[in-house]
């Protein structure tokens, strides 16, 4: 398969007409001084001891000699954290803050502003996703090579293949040619990286390094959830025949499988296929609890974000039907959930489902009663397995 690391000559042409954002110097001088906002020392304070260590190893590759870093943590173990710790580190050594880039291949307004809002205000317009590409690259090449640059990189197992945009962002910069650029750095943050992390070896050399993250005993794994008892397989909800117009009448017993964990009032996130079979999955639901007060709603009918819900304790059950919400990168607030439901695929993958709604319920929190219905035999490895 063709991906990022192997070299693939062709001409692309780096255009920008839809980007607002304006670049100029004063834009993207930091004073970490004048602000709280903007103090970047103020920020990493917040972080934990050890996402301060792995930002730390990190930038000691670079300041090493390395041009770029495989960084590996597990889901939700806290990596913007590390990032911010990457970007302080690097600050106090020979990396300008407003040299310092952080981009995701996700097409997700949602991550640009989680992400903006977890960094110093004076990073924001340097905070990027993928509509963004080729503000990112001029903005790299606008720079002199007489600085050094950063440019972290979140979910980077995404679009990873030819003519993708990480295969884009490397190419335009040069990173193919014999002579790799020696003033741009990467720092590649993925909880998943799947075959890739050989492919970087392979690639960068001894210019590149594979870092993994320790997490602390308090940290909540797939392995645990596990060993809890709080995995179970996902079935299919919807049912729909479209030959006879009908509902398999299983999917009723499938739903009705989740009444023992329906206790003191929760909310929970049910995913669903696309199109009409979503109002389908909600009927299905309605026809099964019609004697109940349970709310259900349609995710894509809300106004606002869904996950603000989420912050105070639901009066009754409550049901929250999605389509594509919470594929990865996303945090949501765990206190008040019982049930995440991910959708039953025939040929799942192996990343996306440990990036969904498992994904999503791993890190750090005290809730003690959220299952979650997945792929269970693709969540039945641990943590390093899935690495190599």
């Amino acid at each position: 398969m063709l991906h990022l690391f192997k070299k693939f000559h062709t001409t692309h042409k780096t255009t920008d007409a839809e980007f607002t954002t304006n670049f100029t110097p004063e834009k993207l001088i930091c004073d970490i001084a004048e602000h709280e906002d903007n103090n970047l020392q103020h920020f990493y304070d917040q972080t934990f001891h050890n996402q301060k260590k792995f930002g730390n190893d990190c930038c000691n590759h670079l300041l090493n000699g390395k041009k770029a870093v495989w960084a590996i943590g597990p889901t939700q173990s806290g990596k913007t954290g590390s990032m911010i710790s990457l970007a302080f580190h690097a600050s106090k050594h020979n990396f300008k803050t407003q040299h310092i880039f952080v981009f995701t291949p996700h097409s997700s307004k949602e991550w640009v502003l989680q992400t903006r809002d977890r960094f110093p205000a004076n990073f924001k317009d340097r905070i990027l996703h993928r509509n963004k590409l080729d503000s990112l690259i001029q903005a790299v090449l606008d720079i002199p090579k007489t600085h050094n640059i950063i440019i972290i990189i979140d979910e980077t197992h995404l679009a990873a293949k030819i003519n993708q945009s990480l295969h884009k962002l490397y190419q335009l910069l040069g990173c193919y040619l014999p002579d790799k650029p020696k003033h741009i750095h990467f720092v590649h943050f993925t909880a998943t990286p799947i075959h890739l992390t050989q492919h970087f070896s392979n690639f960068w050399g001894n210019l590149g390094v594979v870092q993994h993250m320790l997490v602390p005993d308090s940290y909540l794994s797939w392995d645990m959830l596990r060993q809890q008892n709080r995995v179970f397989q996902a079935k299919d909800l919807c049912g729909y025949d479209k030959n006879n117009n009908s509902i398999d009448k299983q999917v009723f017993a499938n739903i009705r499988e989740l009444t023992p964990f329906i206790n003191e009032p929760a909310f929970h996130i049910i995913r669903t296929p696309r199109g009409s079979l979503h109002d389908i999955v909600i009927q299905n639901f309605k026809n099964v609890f019609n004697d109940t007060n349970f709310v259900f709603i349609s995710e894509p009918s809300l106004k606002q974000d869904f996950t603000l819900l989420l912050l105070h304790k639901p009066k009754a059950h409550t049901f929250i039907f999605i389509k594509d919400k919470l594929r990865c990168a996303k945090t949501i607030h765990h206190q008040f959930l019982g049930i995440l439901y991910d959708r039953h695929v025939m040929k799942p993958l192996k990343h996306v489902v440990l990036q969904s709604l498992a994904g999503r319920i791993t890190g750090y929190h005290h809730n003690n009663i959220v299952v979650v219905f997945t792929h269970t035999n693709l969540l039945n490895l641990n943590f390093k397995s899935f690495l190599q």
